[in-house]
């Protein structure tokens, strides 16, 4: 799955970055990812998220594979 949007809210947490992404043609996604590297995002941040769909306690989300901003 693709998305691109704007990061509404960011909070990282050890390895995980915890996303929340507002797109233009999709309602609000969570996201998780795991970068093997730090990264430099920050909430406003114009992004696109490529991953997979998952469900997690009857809601979905996304496991990013990469987060590019834009």
């Amino acid at each position: 799955m693709r998305i691109a949007g704007i990061i509404t809210r960011l909070h990282q947490a050890e390895k995980a970055y915890f996303l929340q992404v507002e797109g233009q043609e999709t309602t609000t996604m969570d996201i998780i990812f795991f970068p093997n590297e730090d990264i430099f995002i920050e909430e406003g941040d114009y992004v696109e998220v490529i991953g997979d769909v998952e469900e997690y306690q009857g809601k979905k989300e996304v496991i990013a594979t990469r987060v590019t901003i834009k």
